[in-house]
């Protein structure tokens, strides 16, 4: 974080402006920083391409992306965490 990006003069413009659209800070950083989302209707389908199509697609691409696994260590303390939390809940019907 730096005056730039904290922009504190900026605020204070906007404020006083009522907007901080027009404001170069504003467009600059937009611009810079501006996310679209891959899935997001941004103008004319092709032919034969709808919503549910690219969807379809996104899905098939992050199901092929392998899993990301955890450290031996922490799998060691997760599985001996969830074991003693197994061992405090038997008997336990969930019913008062």
């Amino acid at each position: 974080i730096d005056e730039d990006t904290l922009a504190l003069s900026v605020v204070d413009e906007g404020v006083r402006e009522g907007s901080f659209l027009p404001l170069s800070h504003t467009v600059r950083w937009l611009r810079e920083e501006l996310w679209v989302p891959s899935l997001s209707f941004r103008g004319a389908f092709r032919a034969g391409e709808g919503i549910l199509e690219r969807v379809r697609v996104f899905l098939e691409e992050v199901f092929c992306l392998p899993l990301p696994l955890l450290e031996e260590e922490k799998l060691r303390r997760l599985d001996s965490f969830l074991s003693r939390e197994d061992e405090s809940c038997q008997g336990y019907s969930g019913v008062k």
